[in-house]
């Protein structure tokens, strides 16, 4: 799924609508290394979409379509009126929407002489707060989709300096649905940065595009939500031990080399996830069980645990025994 649209209301004003594919991702490693002058931490990670997507339709109204979008807007200095909903009931429908203020930044950078509506519909596939950038996913998919509806022709760089002030996330996701997503701009899928795979560092958000791997994921995800916050001020008072190898994890993906891989990913945010949460160890310890010589991972700030397998039968065997124990379970594979 995933195209661009126009046609004409009764009025003869044309309404145009685009559906953007919004890829999750996992982690390979993350590592914290010291924190920024600003207060953030200093990361380093190997981030990887994968195929599992929500799908995040907009559809602009001119003015004229609509009728609605007047003066008292336009004293704020947005003529631009943002609706967001989704097929699920535990996903924001207001400006608490990461999608909504990805709109309105697109808006307040590029979109001061229009007057209209965007309509944001998120059919939900990724679970929300399960550390698989859903949520960031969604805004990035926003920033893509009024690029095309607006005619803006904004490039990777331009769109991952905007998201980059609504999540760390966020600038991966726009690299990778640039990569993969079908109904992008024709400017940002031909840029060389966009990418599946990238190696993440400073904040999260300077990126270098990275060999991607190709590899079935199962994805279970227990029945709790844990937010990114928590987590990175309980690692403040938690000592890391041991970090990822990061430049052999490159090395291993350029290379192919699984086992190399295996051995180098690691995610120090477990070292407080874990600690907290007993659901999570469970569901790793579950795993691991049934994956033996496969990798297996929490992604992100958790709590959703995966491991990467490269048989499809087997892939297919251990989705189907997780989903005994987790209801969010989900077979995927990588993008490319």
């Amino acid at each position: 799924m995933g195209g661009f649209s126009a046609h004409f209301d009764f009025a003869g004003e044309i309404m145009k609508e685009v559906t953007i594919r919004s890829y999750g991702k996992i982690n390979l490693s993350i590592d914290i290394t010291g924190k920024m002058e600003d207060g953030y931490h200093r990361v380093e990670m190997i981030m990887h979409q994968i195929m599992l997507h929500d799908d995040v339709k907009l559809c602009w109204k001119p003015a004229g379509v609509t009728g609605r979008a007047g003066d008292q807007n336009k004293k704020a200095g947005q003529a631009v009126r943002i609706t967001v909903s989704s097929d699920k009931k535990d996903v924001p429908s207001g400006e608490d929407n990461i999608a909504f203020k990805a709109a309105a930044l697109m808006t307040k950078h590029h979109g001061r002489e229009l007057s209209g509506e965007v309509d944001i519909f998120i059919k939900k596939r990724i679970p929300v707060a399960a550390g698989l950038a859903g949520g960031s996913g969604n805004a990035a998919a926003v920033l893509h989709g009024l690029n095309v509806l607006w005619g803006l022709s904004l490039g990777t760089k331009e769109l991952c300096n905007l998201g980059e002030s609504l999540g760390s996330d966020v600038p991966f996701s726009v690299l990778g649905q640039a990569r993969s997503s079908p109904a992008v701009d024709g400017k940002t899928r031909k840029d060389p940065m966009a990418s599946s795979c990238a190696f993440a560092y400073g904040r999260g958000t300077m990126l270098r595009p990275v060999t991607p791997l190709k590899s079935f994921v199962v994805i279970s995800k227990p029945p709790i939500s844990i937010f990114t916050g928590e987590v990175y001020r309980g690692m403040d008072k938690r000592k890391i031990e041991v970090h990822p190898a990061t430049k052999e994890l490159i090395s291993a993906l350029a290379e192919g080399n699984h086992k190399k891989m295996a051995r180098n990913m690691i995610n120090v945010l477990e070292i407080y996830t874990l600690s907290m949460y007993d659901e999570v160890v469970y569901t790793k310890n579950k795993m691991l069980e049934f994956c033996k010589d496969e990798p297996v991972m929490m992604s992100g700030s958790g709590p959703a645990v995966y491991a990467l397998i490269q048989k499809k039968n087997k892939a297919e065997d251990v989705y189907n025994k997780m989903k005994e124990y987790n209801r969010e379970t989900f077979l995927t594979e990588t993008t490319l």
